[in-house]
């Protein structure tokens, strides 16, 4: 989020693994922008990790022979 300025890395169970924040995001006089990017930034990796979940489940039901299930 913000050109790189926020970082979130999340698991692959939708938990968060790490948030980075480069130090000049960081501004005292106006802490919504801070905020605002980080929310986009969790946002992010969550709908990152779902994806990235919903493709190994995918994946491995195609391994096994099943059938792809839409909401599985």
């Amino acid at each position: 989020s913000g050109n790189g300025m926020v970082t979130v890395t999340a698991r692959g169970d939708i938990s968060i693994a790490a948030i980075r924040i480069d130090p000049r995001a960081s501004d005292a006089e106006h802490p919504a922008a801070l905020e605002k990017l980080v929310l986009v930034a969790v946002e992010g990796a969550l709908e990152a990790a779902k994806k990235m979940s919903a493709d190994d489940m995918q994946s491995m039901m195609a391994d096994m022979g099943l059938p792809n299930i839409p909401g599985l």
